[in-house]
């Protein structure tokens, strides 16, 4: 049997430490994946992907995860989120920096797709929106080497 990959084991971890996500968020089809990559830039890293399949049921407590998908998601639609961020006047959020999460306190988790690994992973940073977006590029708040890394980490914390 081959080992369990990173993103198995930070889904199991979430299912077990997870409450009900309310409103349940579908998969996202290919089409909307492929148009959320191109109106962001960059392609989302797979480990993101998969989990966005596996578990739209699921979420942890006070936790946003932007998500691929329609109008419908509102505040945590990913391309939304990303504009919204991109347009902040005192903090602008960097075309390529993708923020996939809100930490709760205004502050951005974000794939630096400056830096894919060979498999299309990303790291991934904490964007602080008090600091200048030059102070985040100077002084860049590095959080994992990848989203599996980052998910299994938030997991041990609620587990």
């Amino acid at each position: 049997m081959p080992p369990m990959r990173r993103i198995d084991i930070a889904i199991e971890g979430l299912i077990f430490a997870a409450e009900p996500a309310d409103p349940p968020r579908p998969a996202p089809t290919d089409a909307q994946v492929a148009e959320t990559e191109q109106t962001l830039g960059a392609k989302l890293p797979p480990s993101f992907l998969e989990y966005m399949q596996r578990c739209g049921l699921y979420a942890l407590p006070d936790w946003t995860t932007f998500w691929v998908g329609g109008h419908e998601l509102l505040f945590s639609n990913i391309v939304e989120a990303n504009e919204s961020a991109r347009a902040d006047e005192d903090a602008p959020l960097p075309e390529f920096f993708v923020a996939f999460q809100d930490n709760g306190e205004g502050d951005l988790y974000c794939f630096d797709t400056r830096l894919p690994d060979s498999h299309g992973e990303y790291p991934v940073i904490l964007f602080d929106t008090t600091r200048s977006t030059e102070a985040n590029l100077k002084d860049p708040s590095p959080v994992a080497k990848t989203f599996a890394d980052w998910l299994c980490e938030e997991v041990q914390q609620w587990g």
